[in-house]
């Protein structure tokens, strides 16, 4: 986008970036108890082979954290949903912020994904992200303690995420979901307005 203005001639001081991101006063990070999440592990959006639903259901099984309390609930349409044995129906916006704040984790194991605006919904939410590393959304939102990558196409590597989420103590947790927080605060609309603001 920043090629595209400086290609019609305006100058990089007159440039505000931004990025679709999520309705911050619909997920809000002030109703987020962080101390009070579930072990709950969260995906919204398409059953369909690029969103890699299937080996999410593969790795989580693989991972044993089942016996260990964790819940995995996946939410959307498509395709594939009746082999989801985790599949939950499709929900109206109004209903996920309360979703992703019972949660302690979020996924999104795609194959190819530009960005992902239900990772920036995650986040406001104080989720612990797990992420594809062909997540786009990962390179803006994910830091040092709030989450972690995984590469979609191993199997072994996915797992290894869910296991390291089970071993997290209850105060790495909360400074993750804190975390994710500050981070999805600093990316919103919010901030893209106040960039406008200063190029005026």
């Amino acid at each position: 986008g920043r090629r595209l203005m400086r290609f019609y001639g305006v100058p990089d001081e007159k440039i505000a970036e931004g990025m679709y991101s999520a309705d911050e006063s619909l997920f809000d990070p002030e109703k987020v108890d962080v101390s009070k999440k579930e072990k709950r592990i969260v995906y919204v959006g398409q059953y369909i082979d690029r969103k890699n639903v299937l080996a999410v259901c593969r790795a989580f099984e693989q991972s044993g954290i089942a016996a260990d309390g964790w819940s995995l609930e996946m939410y959307g349409s498509g395709p594939l949903k009746d082999q989801i044995p985790y599949a939950q129906p499709f929900v109206q916006p109004e209903q996920l912020p309360e979703i992703y704040r019972r949660a302690k984790a979020f996924i999104l194991a795609s194959k190819e994904e530009h960005w992902g605006l239900v990772v920036h919904e995650a986040a406001l939410s104080g989720c612990y992200l797990m992420l594809s590393e062909l997540v786009g959304a990962a390179d803006d939102l994910l830091g040092e303690k709030n989450g972690v990558k995984f590469d979609p196409f191993k199997l072994a590597d996915m797992v290894a995420a869910f296991r390291r989420l089970a071993a997290m103590s209850d105060e790495e947790m909360w400074e993750a979901g804190r975390a994710s927080m500050e981070i999805a605060k600093s990316r919103g609309l919010r901030s893209f307005l106040k960039g406008v603001e200063m190029v005026k």
